[in-house]
């Protein structure tokens, strides 16, 4: 970890660093790679160009960014997602995947019966009451929501809830 200083940049270039961005980026450039990035902003270009350039290395690679902040379509790191189809962004409220913005959305109402418990990945909002609802507002939901994985304690959950073993226990079949 290089902590925030104004030599920050400078110390990212000796060792260790400089065999780590190497290590990532043979990772990456690997074909059929997928990099799960949690925890980081996306806020350091070199880090990003060891992303991007590797990246470009392999046909196959992708990067799947889980990124905490909010951010919008005109954003720096909405457009580092679209310079690069192979680089999704998963934000709370929206994402960038395959170069496309969009908000997360579901495209319909999900059964009861769901085997898959959407409630643990995503956190649908909630109708606007008809009776306090003004002209524009609708009491139907409107499938919009946020995307809880983006938050790294909600991911190990998620993760740890796709174990064989957790399945078993919990009686599922």
């Amino acid at each position: 970890m290089v902590f925030p200083s104004i030599h920050k940049y400078d110390n990212s270039k000796k060792q260790p660093y400089v065999s780590y961005l190497d290590r990532l980026s043979r990772f990456v450039s690997t074909d059929d790679t997928v990099l799960f990035i949690c925890g980081y902003s996306l806020a350091d270009q070199h880090i990003n160009d060891t992303i991007l350039n590797a990246l470009g290395k392999s046909r196959t690679s992708h990067a799947i960014a889980f990124v905490y902040d909010n951010f919008d379509e005109g954003s720096d790191i909405c457009r580092l997602a679209q310079g690069e189809r192979r680089l999704s962004i998963y934000g709370k409220r929206n994402a960038v995947i395959g170069g496309r913005f969009g908000k997360w959305r579901l495209k319909n109402r999900p059964s009861e019966d769901d085997e898959i418990q959407i409630n643990t990945y995503f956190d649908q909002d909630a109708a606007i009451p008809a009776a306090t609802a003004g002209k524009e507002d609708n009491s139907e939901p409107s499938f919009e929501g946020e995307f809880k994985l983006v938050d790294f304690s909600n991911l190990v959950k998620f993760l740890a809830d796709l174990n064989y073993s957790n399945y078993l226990t919990h009686g599922k079949k």
